[in-house]
């Protein structure tokens, strides 16, 4: 929306609600949001156009777990993977992943979620932490994958 219809449209709102202001004022104020408005939008059309960010980590470690994830689909069940609430794996997620690869299952934590599956005998998981994926984390155990996630992001 351009700045003129902007300021006719606030303008309009403004006195039909009862304002009692003198015009003038309220025209600046309406100049002055007007501004802060447009340069927002700008802001955010730029902003737009920029890489995502990757989260402080090495560009290789981030897009070998993005590109490991992308291809799988999640696994078709409701139960997490395990918790940190209890220590506990779900043995029955833990072995559909297994059966079915190509698939990852949720970890949730206080501080994370992260992604986790097996490949080639091996477990995988890549925590993300406020949308941004994080540093992908292997072992042979889910309970060794699990600490060394949470060693990192918090046992929350």
């Amino acid at each position: 929306m351009a700045q003129k219809e902007y300021e006719a449209a606030i303008e309009a709102t403004a006195f039909k609600a009862g304002v009692a202001v003198e015009r003038e004022r309220v025209r600046e104020l309406l100049r002055t949001w007007v501004r802060s408005a447009l340069d927002h939008e700008d802001f955010m059309q730029e902003f737009e156009k920029q890489p995502p960010t990757t989260g402080g980590i090495s560009e290789e470690a981030r897009t070998m777990g993005e590109d490991e994830v992308a291809t799988m689909i999640p696994l078709d069940t409701p139960d997490s993977l395990m918790s940190n609430f209890d220590g506990v794996v779900n043995e029955g997620v833990a072995q559909q992943l297994i059966d079915q690869p190509g698939t990852y299952a949720d970890y949730p934590g206080w501080n994370f979620h992260a992604r986790v599956w097996h490949k080639d005998g091996k477990w995988y998981g890549q925590p993300w932490c406020y949308h941004e994926p994080q540093e992908l984390h292997e072992a042979d155990t889910l309970p060794e994958l699990r600490e060394s996630i949470s060693d990192e992001y918090g046992y929350d």
